[in-house]
């Protein structure tokens, strides 16, 4: 499973090379604060209510299914790369294309970020059965 979603997150990043989306042109640090504090704080929560209806939490394997709710972190730790890869496309893709930063794609690394580091602490607090 680990070499198909490798290949699904190349497939998706080729777009953005070729041409990458113009979205916000305007850098935000409260944005990019919000994108990380948000996902740093609400994965553990929703950790902890998985794991209150009998979900294991522990840390993510990148070679599981992450569409298996037997182990939510791991379709966490797939949307975390998601936007790191997005993100990384994004801004290679507009530095070819115009010669310029993609703001929009640090704000998708940002959140990538954000909910990796959200994961770690998910897995450090929240305790297994």
């Amino acid at each position: 499973m680990g070499y198909g979603k490798a290949i699904i997150l190349l497939l998706l990043a080729i777009p953005n090379f070729i041409k990458p989306a113009s979205g916000i042109n305007q850098f935000l640090p409260a944005a990019i604060f919000m994108l990380l504090i948000f996902p740093t704080v609400s994965i553990p929560i929703i950790a902890g209510f998985y794991r209150s209806i009998g979900s294991q939490i522990s840390k993510p394997n990148w070679n599981d299914s992450p569409f298996r709710l037997k182990r939510p972190l791991v379709f966490f730790q797939f949307m975390g790369v998601f936007f790191l890869v997005m993100g990384g496309s994004m801004i290679v893709g507009k530095f070819i294309y115009s010669r310029g930063p993609s703001i929009f794609g640090f704000y998708g690394i940002f959140f990538g970020i954000g909910i990796l580091f959200g994961i770690w602490i998910a897995v450090k607090l929240v305790k297994p059965r």
